[in-house]
């Protein structure tokens, strides 16, 4: 989804690992690496010409560099989405208590910690996050080429334009 937002117009921020500064009235996203990892067919799809095979044990994969459309700086964290597939597209809020579920079963970092009293200061982050960030579920149908109507569920559902449509 990463780069269809960018064919949208729309600057890059991270692709599938999201760190979290927590420390701000508002959560905010610290930007990654200025790529992003695509499978093959999501490649051709996306008409994603400038793409390198990863290597191992990521083979399958492979790399788009989006350095001119790349956010350097840290970005306010507006709303959360879990990806479901469906028939249809569609937006459905998440109660807090089942945010805080999310957070914890999409959370890399859970697996990596080891320390008690770090995987304790992670669960109250993750308490934190469900309070002030909303979360959703965002529907799509197992398709690539309807990636375009996703990204436009979402732009309604934020409640403003594409960058394309801003000027």
């Amino acid at each position: 989804m990463a780069s269809a937002f960018h064919q949208q117009g729309y600057r890059l921020i991270t692709d599938d690992v999201m760190a979290i500064q927590m420390d701000a009235p508002i959560p905010q996203v610290i930007p990654s690496f200025p790529e992003v990892k695509l499978l093959p067919d999501a490649a051709d799809v996306l008409q994603v010409s400038d793409r390198t095979a990863l290597g191992q044990p990521l083979g399958y994969k492979q790399t788009q560099r989006l350095d001119a459309q790349f956010t350097p700086h840290p970005v306010s964290l507006r709303q959360f989405y879990v990806l479901r597939l469906g028939e249809q597209h569609q937006i459905d809020p998440m109660l807090r208590t089942q945010s805080f579920v999310e957070l914890i079963q999409h959370s890399r970092a859970l697996k990596a910690l080891k320390d008690p009293s770090v995987k304790v200061q992670h669960f109250h982050q993750c308490s934190e996050l469900a309070k002030v960030v909303p979360m959703g579920y965002l529907q799509r149908p197992r398709s690539l080429e309807q990636l375009p109507q996703a990204i436009r569920g979402i732009e309604e559902h934020l409640g403003y334009l594409s960058p394309s449509d801003r000027r």
